[in-house]
């Protein structure tokens, strides 16, 4: 069974991770030696209505091998799919799963599309305070602060340390490892 994920908000604020084609038959630890023609990792992949989506394939694993391309991908948020974007995702990425990790207040201000035959898990990995995570809104933020650098240390230190991470990475990674 193929799966690609989709995952919203995690570790870089307001982005996303897709995993894609993940199935018994192609994934150790999502780690196996490429089939596909060598891609640089973290290749961009363009699409009209989306920015920063990128290509995971290519990493090296702390074992020595190396992720698949079309397997883990990485993206900004999914409100503004175009439908040749969505082609794009199921055909040349087998998109079959969304995990979304933005907050409530995010997915209700800016919910991702509904696309066909693709499961949806909302999956909220930081604290919902109402704020948005946008990289325009972040960025007008961190414009205000004295100190923005040690907030976003803090901010990032988060994602691994809150419960509400450490709960929704439960979650997340039994479906990413699954074989």
């Amino acid at each position: 069974m193929n799966k690609f994920v989709t995952i919203t908000g995690v570790v870089v604020v307001g982005s996303s991770l897709l995993l894609a084609g993940c199935g018994p038959t192609d994934v150790d630890s999502l780690a196996a030696k490429q089939t596909q023609t060598q891609v640089k990792p973290g290749g961009q992949i363009k699409l009209d209505g989306a920015v920063n989506i990128r290509d995971l394939g290519g990493y090296k694993t702390t074992d020595g091998k190396t992720i698949k391309s079309h397997k883990l991908i990485r993206a900004a948020e999914l409100a503004n799919l175009s439908k040749s974007d969505i082609k794009k995702l199921t055909s040349t990425y087998g998109l079959a799963e969304i995990i979304d990790f933005r907050t409530d207040s995010e997915v209700k201000a800016k919910p991702d599309p509904v696309i066909k035959n693709v499961d949806y898990i909302h999956d909220s990995i930081m604290k919902d305070n109402g704020s948005s995570t946008s990289a325009q809104d972040m960025m007008a933020s961190l414009a205000k602060m004295d100190n923005p650098e040690q907030f976003l240390i803090s901010a990032n230190k988060s994602f691994v340390t809150d419960q509400q991470s450490i709960d929704g990475y439960k979650l997340f990674f039994p479906r990413v490892t699954r074989q």
